[in-house]
């Protein structure tokens, strides 16, 4: 009788955990659903919007056109793109300077957060020393 006294204990037991574990599951069921219902909202309301925005194919996305950062003359910086629009370089030339430090950081190019960012100023004068002599 003692064993199965433990016995049962031990299945009222498992029979508990079981229904709590259950209970466990529906909760977390509902939440997801609930959350799923807020993400269909969510995709219904922004396929509404895309609806109502006109695309330019001739427009790029992103305003990538070089900006002053103090208002000085001579301190505006270019992404490698940008400088690769104004100078006879590709972009892997540049990248290629970079490399065999034709452009040295600190002078022709900063990395503020890991981006790199040429000087315009240093670039013209760069450019200006390439340029053959008029003799």
């Amino acid at each position: 009788m003692n064993t199965e006294g433990v016995s049962r204990r031990s299945t009222a037991r498992a029979s508990a955990d079981v229904l709590e574990d259950r209970g466990e599951v529906r909760r977390r069921l509902d939440r997801l659903r609930a959350r799923l219902g807020e993400m269909e909202t969510e995709v219904q309301a922004l396929s509404r919007l895309l609806e109502t925005v006109v695309i330019d194919p001739g427009r790029p996305l992103r305003d990538t056109t070089p900006r002053r950062v103090d208002g000085g003359a001579d301190v505006e910086y270019l992404s490698i793109r940008g400088l690769a629009e104004r100078i006879p370089y590709s972009e892997g030339a540049i990248r290629n300077l970079m490399t065999r430090g034709v452009f040295r950081l600190g002078e022709h190019y900063v990395k503020p957060r890991g981006r790199v960012a040429f000087r315009w100023s240093a670039i013209r004068a760069w450019l200006a020393g390439q340029e053959p002599s008029a003799k």
